[in-house]
């Protein structure tokens, strides 16, 4: 049977977890551990109020870690001074070599696939502006991915993967992709243990804040109505999530008689990224302000009530980085 794949490992680390939670600006304090020692929690950014912050687009920087940086308390004192993009490279490529080596003992042979910088960036700017549109090199060449997702390797128009699975998966007997499959999904589960924070803190990212922001969450309300009303305007649907659904629907239709041949799908591509461009638009003028501000009100109060738990969280975000 032959068994050979270069495959990269796709468990959520904890590094991830800690870029989606909460952005919001710092404090200034200190906690108490356990043993008595304060511990300081600290940035440049000042502290605020939890009530509106007039902010406006002016306010908001560019650079997706700049962003984070002025409004991620949380990320700030979870990463403590390291470069995000650095840490998370550093688990994702533990990760993939551990994947590859569980593979290898199931008897595959299997080359671990190296996490790229550029999808760690994109990761990062959806993380900071809490849109999967966010990041411009993305948008404007395959919009929110749903065309050339289904293109599969090779399928992105100007962005061909270099990735030997489907073909090799294409060798296979029925039974043998079983069982390849039912390795893959063991190795992904081993893998992921491996940056599992403790059920406590999860529990804090699962229950996120526990007090209310009531101005500024009428604000967001207010402003994902102008965003819908924005999405119109301009000719489209006010329904994204409808639409992105419809896309996906007419490309597997054209899939079923035209395979993966990119010059077919390429006026719907151009439908999807027109949509996307849209979306970013009317997303960024009317609703990333205050969600932003929401969140950074509400992470403000986040590390308040949960920086001694999240101290525990900082040491498994470093020991699975190995900083």
């Amino acid at each position: 049977m032959a068994k050979a794949a270069r495959v990269s490992a796709s468990a959520v680390t904890l590094a991830a977890m800690a870029l989606v939670v909460v952005a919001c600006t710092a404090i200034s304090g200190s906690v108490d551990q356990p043993s008595g020692e304060s511990v300081p929690v600290s940035s440049t950014a000042p502290a605020i109020s939890p009530s509106f912050v007039p902010l406006t687009l002016s306010d908001v920087p560019s650079a997706p870690v700049d962003v984070l940086a002025r409004f991620d308390p949380v990320g700030s004192f979870l990463y403590d001074g390291a470069d995000r993009i650095e840490v998370e490279l550093a688990i994702q490529t533990s990760q993939a070599n551990a994947h590859a080596e569980c593979m290898r003992e199931q008897g595959w042979t299997f080359t671990a696939g190296q996490p790229s910088r550029a999808e760690i960036e994109a990761m990062i700017a959806e993380a900071a502006f809490g849109s999967p549109v966010s990041d411009s090199s993305i948008r404007s060449r395959s919009g929110y991915g749903i065309v050339t997702a289904l293109l599969g390797p090779g399928g992105d128009l100007g962005d061909p993967q270099n990735d030997s699975v489907t073909a090799m998966l294409a060798s296979l007997t029925a039974d043998e992709q079983q069982l390849f499959f039912a390795d893959n999904d063991r190795c992904a589960g081993e893998v992921a243990t491996m940056v599992e924070v403790t059920p406590d803190a999860w529990e804090l990212y699962s229950t996120g804040a526990q007090r209310e922001a009531p101005d500024l969450r009428q604000a967001l309300t207010d402003g994902k109505e102008r965003w819908g009303t924005c999405m119109l305007d301009a000719g489209f649907s006010d329904n994204v999530q409808s639409e992105m659904a419809r896309i996906e629907s007419e490309a597997r239709t054209l899939s079923e008689g035209n395979g993966t041949d990119p010059a077919v799908f390429s006026d719907l591509l151009a439908e999807e990224i027109a949509l996307a461009e849209h979306d970013w638009d009317c997303y960024r003028e009317h609703v990333l302000v205050p969600f932003l501000t929401l969140r950074l009100v509400e992470g403000q109060m986040f590390v308040e009530d949960y920086a001694e738990a999240l101290l525990q969280v900082r040491a498994d975000l470093k020991q699975a980085a190995k900083l």
